[in-house]
C-alpha cells in the first residue's frame, strides 16, 4: 500500500502546477500518480471558485487603486480570484 501524501505537500505540488510547472515533471519529482495530481488540482479549482470576490464599491476602488499603483494584472487576479476580463472591465 502506498503512503498518503500530506496536505502540506499536496498544496505545494498544486501551487507549483499553478505557477506553470508541467504535470509530468511534478509527478516524477514527487513520485505521485497523474490521476492523484489532477484530482488535487480539481479540488483547488473548486475552492478558488467558491471564494468569490465581494464586489462592493469599496472593494472595486481598492482593486483599481492597486492596479493604478503598478501591481501586475496577473498578481491582482490571483490575489482576489478575479478573471482578467473582469478586472479590465
Amino acid at each position: 500500500m502506498r503512503k498518503q501524501t500530506s496536505e502540506k505537500v499536496r498544496n505545494k505540488i498544486v501551487n507549483e502546477y499553478f505557477k506553470g510547472e508541467h504535470v509530468v515533471n511534478l509527478c516524477k519529482r514527487y513520485r505521485v500518480k497523474k490521476s492523484a495530481l489532477y484530482s488535487w488540482i480539481l479540488v483547488k479549482k473548486k475552492v478558488i471558485r467558491k471564494s468569490n470576490f465581494e464586489s462592493t464599491l469599496e472593494n472595486k476602488i481598492n482593486v483599481v487603486t492597486i492596479a493604478l499603483n503598478g501591481k501586475s494584472i496577473i498578481h491582482i487576479c490571483k490575489k482576489f480570484q478575479l478573471k482578467r476580463s473582469t478586472l479590465y472591465y
